[in-house]
């Protein structure tokens, strides 16, 4: 499943900013950090308050419920080294049974301060029919590619711009074998966010082909997923890209 998290504000946090000669009050600068697994997400710095709003809204794909768990630090931004300022921790198997859980965490390994956060849990369905409009930056569904494998790729960059000047069709190799020093990868893109799959073999850091997906085929394929080979444009007369396609 999907977790919303909504980082609301935070109060009674402790002042780590002081106060030289003792007059007036400490502040802080405080910002909310929270990981999931290598997932991680940081808020804005709410500057010179010991009660920050943030109202903040983050994503979190969940595999394992109970068993995962989202890890909530708070710091204080300084110019040099940001000051501790509290955590906490959740696990999703809390909210999965709750569905929504709107509530004060008290901060641990700390005086004094909490937090105010709004947890969902959103399933993820086959229907197309309950595919909605966004609302609030918040999606509305969940793409997930898996790679397999790409076969028949250019084996010479330079003469596939040469002979695709003159209509001919380049070299071409498979892929495989890893390599000691790889730097090849996939990169994805949706809208403005993008992503880069894992190294694993090595080749000059150009374009080896491309793939358009249109979001559409999705919503009419079966299931809502697409598994089969892809040909590549901008690449080799057979080059072609396996991988899996699910929207939920």
């Amino acid at each position: 499943g999907v977790v919303r998290v909504h980082v609301l504000e935070a109060e009674d946090l402790k002042a780590m900013d002081t106060v030289m000669m003792g007059l007036g009050k400490g502040k802080s600068d405080p910002y909310t950090v929270l990981m999931v697994g290598n997932q991680r997400f940081r808020t804005k710095t709410i500057k010179e308050t010991l009660n920050p709003k943030w109202n903040e809204v983050y994503e979190f794909v969940v595999h394992e419920a109970p068993g995962q768990q989202l890890e909530v630090e708070l710091y204080d931004e300084d110019t040099d080294k940001d000051d501790f300022m509290g955590r906490f921790s959740l696990d999703f198997g809390v909210v999965k049974q709750e569905k929504v859980i709107d509530k004060w965490y008290t901060l641990q390994q700390i005086e004094k301060g909490k937090i105010h956060l709004k947890l969902q849990w959103l399933s993820l369905q086959t229907d197309h029919e309950l595919l909605k409009e966004p609302t609030g930056g918040c999606a509305c569904a969940m793409l997930a590619i898996y790679l397999d494998s790409a076969s028949n790729l250019p084996k010479d960059l330079n003469e596939l711009s040469q002979l695709d000047k003159h209509g001919k069709h380049p070299k071409e190799m498979k892929l495989t074998r890893r390599q000691n020093n790889p730097n090849s990868y996939v990169k994805f893109s949706v809208g403005q966010q993008s992503q880069k799959s894992k190294v694993m073999l090595a080749e000059k850091k150009n374009s080896l082909g491309t793939l358009t997906l249109p979001l559409m085929r999705l919503l009419n394929a079966s299931d809502l997923t697409l598994d089969q080979c892809f040909q590549l444009e901008r690449s080799g007369s057979n080059s072609q890209l396996k991988m899996k396609a699910i929207l939920r």
